[in-house]
């Protein structure tokens, strides 16, 4: 990679650095919001689950502007949305103010990343664009360990630290809009304009569909993982918050090296049996997980720690796919049909896992979407080998 590609990639990526930041630092913010506003388990749902509700329509909207007007213009002002609307967090005063603004965090995060993503990937010189997304995925992990480590002194604060760790997420896509403003526009894109009014073919969407699927599946787990861990390791089984935000924000390195690892197998065109056969790792996991005769705090700490290995590996591998194959004409709309389902799945994990954990366990809410995310990471793997072909990249 050239050192010109790791710069855009890295002021790009500073908006995926923003949303790990936001979603740990939300997951901090959880423990004493709950306490300040009274919140109810669905009401905590509706909370935790806004951000994904916003990401699926900033996702399918920027998405598909970015094909329209242009990568540039929509790098240059979506994360608008996501400055605004964390300091409205911070200033809510009742349940329906916080709700709406977690709602337009989303919505600069969703239209973030198909956006950033297509330009990264397009820009990207000798190759190398799918490292080069690879690597915003690492920028995602790094965010919310920092933000691990920041959010712990916060915690003296009491039952009002939610607002000081709300404001903070504010921060990161501040300096990133500033950072953006000397960014040249695509000229893949340019050239691709006289093609945006041609019809997507069936089978094409066929395998996109396969792959929001996969990545719906994956964003399930994940989003589960880092929006409730802390609080499942604090009322559930009793540890310290400073400890259980550590172990949480830790845990986001192993989905860093999982990502690394990714990184490796885009040299040699292995994304697709990767993803495959991590979904196939998780499958079994799970089952463990849920058969298992006494799930501790040991237990549950250390199959997590292999689902962000494994989900590194495997959201990294889908998420990268959805921008490599999409004809370049209508890349953002199809990369932004791939993250928007995906942050659907995040959306139904915060809103029904707390419900489901006191029906079926923990165990449980984390097994339900792992036969889905079998059987669509293995479709797609077969439909893409195939011999389809998917227009130029």
């Amino acid at each position: 990679m050239e050192r010109s590609d790791v710069y855009v990639a890295t002021v790009l990526g500073l908006g995926f650095f923003s949303d790990g930041f936001a979603l740990l630092l939300q997951s901090g913010a959880l423990i004493s919001l709950v306490h300040y506003f009274y919140l109810s388990k669905l009401e905590v749902g509706l909370v935790v689950s806004a951000p994904f509700i916003g990401s699926i329509a900033g996702a399918f909207i920027f998405g598909r502007l970015a094909d329209i007007l242009g990568r540039k213009a929509v790098v240059l002002n979506v994360l608008v949305f996501f400055v605004l609307a964390s300091l409205l967090s911070a200033a809510s005063i009742n349940f329906q103010m916080l709700w709406i603004s977690r709602l337009l965090v989303g919505i600069g995060i969703g239209g973030d990343v198909p956006s950033t993503g297509s330009l990264v990937y397009e820009l990207a010189k000798r190759h190398s664009g799918s490292a080069l997304l690879s690597y915003q995925n690492m920028l995602w992990g790094v965010g919310a360990f920092i933000a691990t480590v920041i959010a712990i002194p916060f915690i003296g604060f009491g039952n009002a630290a939610w607002r000081f760790l709300f404001a903070l997420a504010a921060v990161p896509p501040l300096i990133t809009l500033v950072l953006r403003r000397g960014l040249q526009e695509s000229e893949q894109w340019l050239r691709s304009r006289d093609a945006q009014g041609q019809a997507i073919d069936g089978k094409t969407y066929a395998y996109f569909v396969l792959l929001s699927a996969a990545l719906f599946s994956w964003t399930y787990l994940l989003a589960a993982l880092a929006s409730y861990a802390p609080s499942i390791l604090v009322n559930v089984f009793g540890l310290p918050s400073s400890y259980s935000l550590l172990i949480s924000g830790s845990q986001w390195l192993l989905f860093v090296a999982g990502v690394a690892l990714v990184t490796l197998a885009v040299r040699s065109k292995g994304l697709a049996i990767g993803a495959s056969i991590t979904s196939v790792i998780i499958f079994a996991l799970s089952t463990a997980m849920l058969t298992a005769h006494r799930l501790g705090a040991y237990e549950f700490i250390w199959f997590s720690t292999a689902f962000w290995l494994l989900g590194g590996v495997g959201y990294t591998s889908v998420s990268i796919t959805s921008f490599a194959d999409a004809p370049v004409a209508h890349r953002g709309t199809l990369s932004g049909l791939v993250f928007a389902l995906g942050r659907f799945g995040g959306y139904v994990s915060t809103q029904s896992l707390p419900l489901l954990i006191g029906s079926v366990g923990i165990a449980g809410g984390l097994f339900v979407v792992s036969p889905a995310l079998v059987a669509s990471s293995l479709l797609a793997y077969y439909l893409r080998h195939r011999s389809l072909r998917f227009g130029k990249h």
